[in-house]
Formats: C-alpha cells, sequence, structure tokens
C-alpha cells in the first residue's frame, strides 16, 4: 500500500451576523470523515499558491466567492487510511472575508451541503479534527473570547 502526504488549505469565513461557514463531506470511501462537517477548502493543486487554493476551493464547494485575508497559526496532521493508501494529511487555515455579496448555487460532488451556524452551536455537530479550533481562532481574534 502506497504512502502520500496531501497539503489541505481551508477559509475559516464569517458573515456579518457572526456566523461561520461550514459543508458537510461526503466521503463515501473513507468512514471516519464521511458525513463529517468541516470548513471548506481542500487539496492545492500543481502551481497554485495557498491563498488560491483556499479561493478556488471554497468557491467549488459552497459557491460564495472570498478574499483571503491571512494564515492563522494553527494547522492539523491527520493519517486517514483510504482503499489504496495511506494519506498523512497536513491542513493549514487561512481568515476569509466575503467577496461582496457573490454567490453562486454550486454542488459539489464531495459535499452533501453547508450552512451557516453561531459558533455557540459548534458542539451538535461531528466535525473532522481541527475545525472547531481554527474557527474559534479566528472567531476570537475578530470578536474577542
Amino acid at each position: 500500500m502506497d504512502n502520500k502526504t496531501v497539503f489541505v488549505f481551508k477559509g475559516i469565513l464569517f458573515d456579518d451576523k457572526k456566523r461561520v461557514l461550514i459543508d458537510n463531506r461526503k466521503e463515501e470511501i473513507l468512514n471516519e470523515a464521511n458525513g463529517k462537517w468541516e470548513v471548506p477548502g481542500g487539496k492545492i493543486k500543481f502551481g497554485e499558491t495557498p491563498e488560491e487554493a483556499v479561493k478556488r476551493e471554497i468557491l467549488e464547494e459552497t459557491g460564495y466567492s472570498v478574499n483571503v485575508k491571512n494564515i492563522i497559526p494553527f494547522s492539523n496532521v491527520s493519517v486517514w487510511n483510504y482503499p489504496d493508501c495511506n494519506q498523512h494529511t497536513v491542513v493549514f487555515y487561512y481568515e476569509c472575508e466575503l467577496d461582496g455579496n457573490i454567490h453562486k448555487e454550486i454542488k459539489d460532488k464531495k459535499i452533501n451541503t453547508y450552512k451557516w451556524i453561531n459558533t455557540n452551536e459548534l458542539s451538535k455537530y461531528n466535525f473532522l479534527p481541527g475545525s472547531i479550533e481554527a474557527i474559534e481562532m479566528v472567531f476570537n481574534k475578530r470578536y474577542g473570547s
């Protein structure tokens, strides 16, 4: 079985009501991730900057256009055992903001749904590792704890 390392870049995005954007992962070949919640983002493509990857992934997964502000001082590392490989996933998070009111209806094949939630609702959702910590870091930076 192959081993590979993948770099993932995700965006933490709040609206004007202090709600965070989350999505529900559709990963049928990996039970440990399937149906779990996360913040939007994904793998970087060859030649992209991390910021370009965040913008593209948020648009692809949710239809929202964003501006990437800055990387936050937090990362997460997981090992996922896919049927064909062991994947070492390194995740970095960026603080983002909406780019106006631009929104397109999009259906990403790896996303069941997405929604805006209040941070006091985080414990109601089954999140992938690192998501809650990253959300709370950005929330506390922006709005205080």
